[in-house]
């Protein structure tokens, strides 16, 4: 074996193509920006990752239409539609209690801002999500039963948001809100309070990752959390 390790050497160490020389040049950038969403979807970072941290999130490609709500004195009412596009056959996720942030995702991936850093983060318990305050991401609560669907932690930008299900009925709530409405008619069923108008797009988000979660199966460690 000693032998065998000096012989390996040798050759290693006068073949050009392990010097740096040959190994200095960064892979290849494309010069657009990663998002939440939509990346190239290389799957590069899956297999780079020295921890597995990174996975194939299943999220199908579609359009989500986005409501935000304003209140006034007769109650909720609708004051904007937007829409969320997905275009990708799947997504890319990170598993943060997996991540040390290396880094060596950024230095693979085409494209700029670092899976690890950009891409849905996802955390196996509420304390470790709790923890990591500077962190957007999400922790997924799986308690569901037949009437309770399970809860949805979220942070965006800094600011933390919940979605919890009993029955028909939602409560999502926020940094300045907290409200309450039908699954199957929102627009003349939410209720409860708020201080600004309170945009849906984060709320559609959280329901894309619980159900992507779901969907993800064994090959997750959010699902097996």
């Amino acid at each position: 074996k000693l032998l065998n390790t000096k012989t390996y050497v040798d050759e290693v160490t006068t073949n050009a193509r392990y010097g740096i020389e040959q190994n200095s040049k960064p892979p290849r950038k494309v010069g657009t920006m990663l998002e939440l969403f939509d990346c190239l979807t290389c799957d590069k970072c899956i297999p780079v990752c020295p921890n597995d941290a990174n996975f194939a999130l299943k999220i199908p490609p579609g359009e989500t239409e986005i409501l935000e709500f304003e209140t006034n004195n007769s109650g909720w009412e609708v004051t904007g539609r937007k829409t969320l596009k997905l275009e990708k056959k799947y997504q890319i996720a990170n598993f943060a209690d997996f991540c040390n942030e290396c880094g060596n995702c950024d230095i693979f991936c085409p494209e700029d801002g670092g899976p690890f850093v950009l891409k849905p983060r996802f955390f196996g318990s509420l304390e470790s999500f709790q923890s990591f305050t500077n962190h957007d991401g999400f922790y997924i609560e799986d308690e569901g039963t037949e009437r309770c669907a399970p809860k949805v932690f979220a942070r965006f930008d800094g600011k933390e948001y919940r979605v919890s299900e009993t029955g028909n009925t939602v409560n999502y709530s926020g940094p300045d809100f907290d409200i309450q409405f039908s699954k199957n008619d929102l627009e003349n069923t939410i209720s409860g309070e708020g201080k600004s108008s309170v945009s849906f797009l984060n709320y559609e988000i959280m329901q894309m990752m619980r159900s992507a979660i779901s969907a993800t199966g064994s090959g997750s460690y959010v699902s097996a959390t």
